[in-house]
């Protein structure tokens, strides 16, 4: 299921579930619930508490560059400064990162500096 935001039909929030393993992604983040032989109702109750955690703009979805290419993602938490996970990314050679919410309220980009 994919479900585009509200702020930007660009930015879409998508869930799969497969083999009792759910997956939640948004943006260029996803995370896999009930991995390892969870239980599938766990499996399922987490995807959903990340899904609503996102629609209440609690997190958002981190996103690292080398020049122009993708180099990984995270989740962030709302609270979370710019810089708690930055010096990690930037020595795995992040030149660029942004920060996308459901909403938009948690977004931002920067450029980074060498470590």
């Amino acid at each position: 299921m994919n479900v585009p935001s509200p702020v930007d039909a660009s930015w879409v929030l998508w869930l799969s579930s497969e083999n009792e393993e759910v997956t939640v992604g948004f943006d260029r983040w996803h995370g896999h619930y009930g991995q390892w032989g969870a239980d599938a109702t766990d499996a399922y109750r987490e995807g959903l508490e990340m899904v609503d955690a996102i629609l209440k703009e609690e997190c958002a979805a981190q996103v690292f560059f080398r020049s122009e290419n993708w180099i990984g993602s995270e989740v962030v938490g709302a609270g979370d400064g710019l810089d708690d996970s930055v010096t990690e990314w930037r020595q795995l050679g992040a030149t660029r990162m942004y920060r996308r919410s459901w909403l938009g309220s948690l977004n931002s980009e920067r450029q980074l500096s060498s470590p």
